[in-house]
């Protein structure tokens, strides 16, 4: 009897011992569940996915293009930008060099940079190495003269980013930074900043990113046209932006939190300080912009010679100023597609020149003929 009684004691202690030890559930709200929320969460850079298109791309990736290039001929920002060079005022050449993008630049391409007046900071190259052949598999044209904007630096005042700080309803003290002007509100989380260099302005309210409640989100058309009103209220709206998507800005598992709109120039513009968008929570409330206010068609300007195809596909192959991607394993390229792009770099960096670049796509091969899953990206200066 004792021995039974005993064996019960011990069965009881191991059932007791095993629950203890098991995983918790996920209920929500509880600490468990916190950090599979907090995986779900993609930063703000990172939109997930798309309401209106598969096809998202890294819109807020500095490398990639916000939309597949499909043409086999220039982009017409070539004849935008030379459109507005009849009425714009030509200007001298000058040698300085812009800051570095985030990712820094290869010795080489610094010392590239300390020898044109016109520098692009293009970042690291991702994938094979070492450079592989490339060869054309379509019909391109390139033109013979291209457009350089030269930048006007804003003219930012603390009166200035008080005024919006108002309109955002953020009351505090503007304070200045090294590079920008900040104002915190005194109540909430929300925060605005506004850049010298660029102007760009950047509000973040992180808050009404991820509600602890299941959000009311506006549809696609109203979205954009709430994102539009919105920078036209605040006065920073340039005259030749327009809402080119609307994407699901974030999740909180499988709940999609908010939605962020970008908008885009008439002039296609790649590169770090290329960003623009608004992010639109609960009950159509603005949660976060992004917006570089830079008009090229409002810039002085000046036309140059660009590069012929056979150079530009020569520096693609050896030139240390250019930016490439492309799947491990590529041995050669065979490029399908080119367009005429802007390079803005960061909106923090003083940009004495807007430069012209060439953005080339392509399918890859492996040494064995094989064709890889992935295509090449490849940017490259359209100028000396």
């Amino acid at each position: 009897m004792k021995n039974l009684i005993f064996s019960l004691i011990v069965s009881i202690l191991i059932i007791t011992i095993s629950g203890c030890s098991s995983s918790p559930e996920n209920v929500s709200g509880s600490p468990a569940n916190i950090s599979s929320i907090a995986a779900d969460q993609p930063a703000l850079s990172e939109p997930v996915s798309s309401l209106a298109s598969t096809d998202i791309g890294a819109q807020d990736d500095d490398l990639d293009l916000e939309e597949p290039i499909i043409s086999t001929a220039p982009d017409a920002a070539i004849e935008s930008a030379k459109a507005a060079s009849i009425t714009a005022t030509s200007q001298p050449d000058s040698s300085q060099s812009t800051a570095s993008e985030n990712s820094t630049p290869t010795e080489a391409n610094n010392k590239a940079a300390s020898a044109s007046p016109y520098h692009v900071s293009f970042p690291e190259s991702q994938g094979s190495s070492p450079r592989f052949k490339i060869e054309v598999n379509a019909d391109l044209t390139l033109p013979e003269t291209v457009v350089i904007y030269q930048m006007v630096k804003p003219d930012i005042t603390a009166e200035y980013v008080k005024e919006l700080g108002d309109k955002l309803g953020i009351s505090g003290e503007v304070k200045l930074g090294t590079e920008s002007y900040l104002l915190s509100d005194d109540k909430t989380d929300a925060s605005l900043e506004v850049y010298l260099a660029t102007g760009t302005v950047a509000y973040r309210y992180p808050s009404g990113l991820y509600p602890k409640e299941t959000p009311t989100l506006p549809s696609d058309e109203e979205a954009s046209k709430i994102a539009t009103d919105f920078l036209s209220e605040l006065g920073i709206l340039s005259e030749n932006y327009a809402v080119s998507r609307v994407l699901v800005g974030g999740r909180s598992g499988e709940t999609v939190t908010h939605l962020l709109v970008s908008f885009r120039s008439d002039i296609r513009t790649l590169g770090a300080g290329s960003k623009h968008s608004v992010r639109i929570g609960n009950n159509g409330e603005i949660v976060d912009l992004f917006y570089n206010p830079v008009d090229l068609q409002k810039l002085p300007v000046k036309e140059v010679s660009a590069k012929t195809l056979e150079q530009s596909l020569q520096d693609l192959e050896d030139s240390d100023e250019c930016y490439y991607q492309a799947p491990d394993g590529t041995a050669k390229v065979n490029i399908e597609s080119v367009i005429l792009a802007y390079w803005l770099e960061p909106v923090y960096s003083e940009q004495e020149y807007i430069v012209p670049v060439y953005a080339f796509t392509g399918i890859c091969y492996d040494a064995d003929g094989n064709l890889l899953k992935g295509n090449y990206v490849g940017y490259i200066k359209a100028v000396d």
